[in-house]
């Protein structure tokens, strides 16, 4: 068989997806809980939590309330 010119692409690092509705991930939400952001304002900004509301345990649990 052929020998491939360039090396295989490494598979995409998996992310823990926490809002399915909006695709969020995990580290998406971490990140403005660490900039300081309140639910309410990430809701708004990342939409989490706005659809279906079954991630809304997930997010709560992340911000410590």
């Amino acid at each position: 068989p052929p020998v491939a010119a360039t090396p295989p692409v490494a598979a995409a690092v998996l992310r823990r997806v926490v809002c399915n509705c909006f695709d969020v991930s995990a580290d998406a939400i971490e990140a403005e809980i660490k900039s300081g952001q309140t639910l309410p304002a990430i809701q708004e900004k990342l939409k989490c939590g706005t659809s279906c509301g079954s991630c809304l345990t997930e997010l709560r649990r992340m911000l410590g309330q």
